[in-house]
Order: C-alpha cells, then sequence, then structure tokens
C-alpha cells in the first residue's frame, strides 16, 4: 500500500512533481495617454471634455438654485410686506374702533355721573322731606319696658315729673310706640310724635333737667328723631371727633352740626361735606364740647345704637 500523502502545510514529497514558475514578463514603460485608454477605455480628451461638461452642468444648476432661492425670497418678502400692509390696516381699524368705544364709554361715564348726581339729589330730597316728617318727634332711650305698659301716660308722667312740662297732657302726643322688634334683655327706644312741633322743642329743651346719674345703665336719653341716613351720618362724624379730626358734632333742628378744628359751627348735608372737614387739619388730643343748654342740640357723652339703624345718642 502506498504511503500516505501529509497533510496541507507539510513538506512536498520528492516524488511529488511540480511545475517551475515562468517569470514575469518585464514592465512596460506606459504613457499616460496609453494608460487611460487601457483601464478607463476614454483618452484624455474625452475626459477633459466630460469634466468640462460636468463643470459647465454644475455651474447651470448652481445658477438655477440661485434663481430659484431669489424667486422664492422675493415671493416671501412681498407676501411678508403685503401680510404686514393688512395688519397696520387692521391695527388702524381697531385702534378706530377702541378709540370709538373709549369715546362712547366716556359719554356713558358722563351719563352715569350725571345719573348718579341726580339719584343723589333725589335721596338729598327724600331724606329732606322724611326729616320734615319728624320734626314733632323725639326718640327716648333707657324708659324700662312693661308689659301692657300705656306709653301716653308714661311719657306724660316724665314730662311733668322730670321735665317741669306740668301742663303737657296726652291730647299733646299724637303717636307713641317702642321701635324695633322686641328683644330679651334689651330696652327698645320709645319714639314720641307730639301734635305741634314747639311742644317737641320745648321738650328737647327741658332735657337738661334730667338729673345725671354715673351709671349710664340708669340714664335718660331724648334725642330728635332723625332718618336713617343722618343717624349714621352723625354716628360717623362722632367718630372724627374722637379721632381729633374736628372739635364736636351734634343735631340741631334735623341738621347735623360740627364743630371745625378752626371757627365756628357748620352744618354738613353729606359725606363729601365731612369728608371735605377731615381731610385737612391738625388733630387735638382732646374734643371741646358745645352748650348742652342750647335748644334742640344734642351733647357728645354717649355713643349707643339703636334697635333698626346706626345712632350716636346724646345722654342727659
Amino acid at each position: 500500500m502506498p504511503p500516505k500523502a501529509k497533510k496541507k502545510g507539510g513538506a512536498i514529497p520528492d516524488h511529488v512533481q511540480t511545475q517551475p514558475e515562468e517569470p514575469l514578463p518585464p514592465a512596460q514603460e506606459m504613457t499616460d495617454e496609453e494608460f487611460l485608454q487601457k483601464y478607463t477605455g476614454e483618452n484624455s480628451q474625452a475626459i477633459w471634455f466630460r469634466n468640462i461638461i460636468r463643470a459647465q452642468a454644475k455651474h447651470v444648476m448652481e445658477e438655477t438654485i440661485a434663481q430659484e432661492v431669489e424667486k422664492s425670497t422675493t415671493n416671501i418678502n412681498i407676501q411678508l410686506k403685503k401680510l404686514q400692509e393688512e395688519m397696520a390696516e387692521k391695527t388702524k381699524e381697531l385702534e378706530n374702533k377702541i378709540s370709538k368705544l373709549h369715546r362712547a364709554l366716556d359719554g356713558v361715564n358722563k351719563d352715569l355721573g350725571r345719573k348718579n348726581d341726580e339719584i343723589q339729589l333725589l335721596k338729598a330730597h327724600i331724606d329732606t322731606i322724611e326729616q320734615k316728617q319728624k320734626e314733632t318727634r323725639v326718640r327716648i332711650m333707657g324708659i324700662d319696658e312693661e308689659s301692657n305698659e300705656n306709653l301716653h301716660k308714661k311719657i306724660v308722667k316724665i314730662a311733668k315729673s322730670k321735665l317741669a312740662m306740668k301742663k303737657l297732657k296726652e291730647d299733646d302726643i299724637q303717636e307713641v310706640y317702642r321701635a324695633g322688634k322686641k328683644k330679651e334683655n334689651k330696652t327698645r327706644d320709645i319714639v314720641v310724635q307730639f301734635t305741634k312741633k314747639s311742644t317737641r322743642d320745648e321738650f328737647l329743651k327741658q332735657r337738661t333737667k334730667i338729673p345725671r346719674t354715673t351709671d349710664p345703665r340708669k340714664r335718660m336719653y331724648i334725642n330728635e328723631d332723625l332718618t336713617e341716613f343722618r343717624q349714621k351720618l352723625l354716628f360717623d362724624a362722632r367718630q372724627k371727633v374722637k379721632c381729633g379730626k374736628i372739635k364736636d358734632a351734634w343735631c340741631q333742628h334735623g341738621n347735623i352740626m360740627v364743630l371745625k378744628l378752626e371757627g365756628g359751627p357748620t352744618c354738613i348735608k353729606d359725606y363729601n361735606d365731612l369728608r371735605a372737614l377731615t381731610r385737612s387739619g391738625v388733630q387735638i388730643q382732646s374734643a371741646g364740647g358745645h352748650d348742652d343748654n342750647d335748644e334742640g342740640t344734642s351733647g357728645t357723652t354717649s355713643d349707643i345704637i339703636s334697635d333698626f339703624s346706626i345712632t350716636d345718642y346724646d345722654s342727659y
């Protein structure tokens, strides 16, 4: 059996014949033209011409792109300018509309101002009428409330025993009642309406004869019967007295009177008058007082809130 051949990579046995390697032919010198012709199939002239065509095509493409970009930019600028003009026109239209609305609103505000002035004048007129209807009335606080009480007799008794009005009769009283709803542990005011204003004025004048007590709960307070607006205006005026903005505040014949820091007493009709008096002025440490014996005036010794509205009552 012949011997096995060795695996690939081993030595070649002597009996194996191999072909001798042929030597490479000597390298031949080629020109550039021959080289291009042999390996590209083109000569230098064709390649030059192709490169020229490519360069021209590239130039044309770049010019075309530049023209298209310029054309697009021009169109965009035209559209943008058109939009700007439209926006400017719309803005001008809106400004004109807003200006018209402002003018209309100014007109409405002026109308509202006039209407408000008319309303305030009407309210003042109504308040004056209401106060005129109260000119024969007084409001009394501090009289114990009893069941089944006869207020006519009680008022006449008070007038004779404490006010020295010996001639007052029940016939001089047109109406008398307790104000507000009855509440537990709270005494309601008594509103007295006399048949004549002169009787009411005398009743107010004689209140200074009521003996004073150190206990405020046992005092009796007699005041003019004011409208709700004037009660609150008087109350707020007396708050200004406590702050030292004015010297004193009281009511006289239904009018709210104040004593300024400088000058004499003056009548205030509304809160504009009160603000005008207290807007500028030097504060004082303590409030002065007016003569309690003036007819129809009210002092400032007690601040009490009534059942039905804010009221600052006087004490005597």
